[in-house]
């Protein structure tokens, strides 16, 4: 790995022909990433194949057989199986409208402004509150196209938000939301599937090799899961490891 920038959170390297290859060996696709190319990952962050990254720089932090037409940032959190539509973005730091402006130009974490605060001879303050953490994606999760989303929420497992939502709260499991804010439309699957999913969690499995089950009918493919999981016949996905060390081990 050719190393460019390490910090305690996250690192940055130039893309090599090892590490391209590698990235399309472990059924990465849809990057436009080219030799030389810079690109950001998180120290610590799960490494999983099967990926679609087709916008943005960033090595992300998500689950298997997800995909993203969208660029999203990094520390992004995201589990297996979610489709991301195109246009999606997540807000930017927040302001803190409780003091006596809401610009955020006094404070030493945007940085705005050096030449004047050089004129000035005076120093950036320390920025009062801690910035929230970006949005948590749970599994199995569609996202429509031009959705905001606020940092800080959590989207449950199996959750559907329509297009051109505003999502400033978090979204239940197996809801559907839309509007701006984003609200209730209705549940997607009723009380006893959605707790059927949670309980025998088939993201944790590749589900090309569960396409022989019934797919179309949520109860029966549930007591069917419940059999394969006591089987062991099917191995459940793996991460490679953490990010760094992966990519280390590639050269």
């Amino acid at each position: 790995m050719d190393l460019i920038d390490i910090k305690p959170y996250w690192f940055s390297f130039k893309a090599t022909t090892k590490t391209l290859d590698f990235f399309r060996s472990i059924g990465f696709e849809g990057f436009k990433w080219k030799e030389g190319a810079i690109l950001k990952a998180i120290k610590n962050a799960p490494l999983e194949p099967y990926l679609g990254i087709h916008m943005g720089n960033n090595v992300p932090q998500w689950g298997a057989f997800s995909y993203s037409f969208s660029k999203l940032p990094l520390g992004l959190k995201m589990g297996r199986y979610c489709s991301i539509a195109g246009d999606v973005r997540v807000m930017g730091p927040h302001h803190d409208y409780s003091l006596i402006s809401s610009t955020d130009i006094m404070y030493r974490e945007f940085g705005h402004f050096p030449q004047a605060f050089e004129d000035y001879g005076v120093d950036w303050l320390p920025y009062p509150q801690l910035q929230k953490n970006k949005p948590i994606i749970g599994n199995d999760v569609w996202v429509g196209q031009q959705v905001i989303l606020a940092n800080g929420i959590r989207i449950g497992d199996g959750a559907v938000i329509g297009a051109g939502s505003v999502v400033t709260k978090d979204v239940a499991p197996y809801t559907i939301v839309g509007g701006a804010p984003a609200k209730l439309i209705k549940r997607r699957f009723d009380e006893e599937i959605a707790a059927g999913f949670h309980e025998i969690q088939w993201w944790d499995y590749p589900l090309p090799l569960l396409q022989g089950l019934s797919l179309a009918d949520p109860a029966r493919f549930i007591a069917e899961m419940r059999e394969v999981g006591a089987s062991g016949n099917i191995k459940p996905i793996v991460s490679l490891g953490p990010a760094f060390e992966v990519l280390q081990g590639v050269g």
